[in-house]
């Protein structure tokens, strides 16, 4: 998806975290993005479209958030893909953090 497709501003992140999926398996991925409604997500599993995850942990999100991958594409780096998250239950949940 390009940034002008858009419909919301994300707000570029860098931060580790796990998630996982329905059948409780774990998986490290970094946030790349993150929006109220979305999280743009780096990983080495390329997960199918449709599939739901959730994630744990997110800095100032003290709750576990739900969403289901929209796209998958890989990376330059073979061993990692991109996921576009469409979170469910979350709209206007995260307010990015105010540059100083």
């Amino acid at each position: 998806m390009t940034l002008d497709q858009r419909r919301y501003k994300r707000t570029e992140r860098s931060e580790e975290l796990l998630y996982f999926d329905d059948e409780n398996i774990r998986y490290p991925g970094t946030i790349i993005d993150m929006s109220e409604y979305g999280l743009g997500v780096k990983a080495n599993i390329a997960h199918r479209v449709g599939d739901e995850l959730c994630f744990e942990g997110i800095e100032y999100l003290p709750l576990t958030l739900s969403g289901v991958v929209k796209w998958v594409h890989q990376t330059d780096d073979e061993d990692n893909y991109s996921m576009g998250i469409e979170l469910e239950g979350a709209k206007n949940t995260y307010s990015p953090p105010k540059s100083i």
